[in-house]
């Protein structure tokens, strides 16, 4: 299964590739939303798992995007910063789960699991 890791916060960004790759996933990483969005328009993914803080298009607006498009992929929306409750007011956004920024390695990989199983 492939997995595109969108996360701007370096260290998060390698620990947590390196998380699901351990876990079996393939995974490709960004730095931030623009490169995310490019990377899903060159190649399939079978789920995102993005940051919601993120430079040049935050993850709702990625979300937003990949929706708008008819991308149907199983995504993961992960946050410190945001509350949680807000993407309720976002229905079209379909996510498969939302993750509470610290994330441990079981609610990671236990998650991506079950977001792929289900999709």
């Amino acid at each position: 299964m492939s997995v595109l890791l969108v996360e701007d916060d370096p260290l998060l960004r390698v620990m947590n590739h390196d998380l699901l790759e351990d876990a079996g996933f393939e995974v490709d990483s960004a730095e931030d939303g623009e490169l995310g969005w490019q990377a899903l328009r060159k190649k399939h993914y079978d789920l995102l798992v993005t940051d919601y803080d993120l430079p040049l298009l935050n993850g709702l607006q990625l979300i937003g995007r990949i929706r708008s498009q008819g991308l149907q992929l199983p995504v993961i929306l992960a946050s410190g910063s945001m509350e949680l409750g807000v993407v309720a007011d976002y229905p079209e956004l379909r996510l498969s789960a939302i993750l509470k920024k610290p994330v441990t390695i079981d609610d990671l990989v236990g998650t991506a699991r079950s977001a792929v199983l289900v999709a």
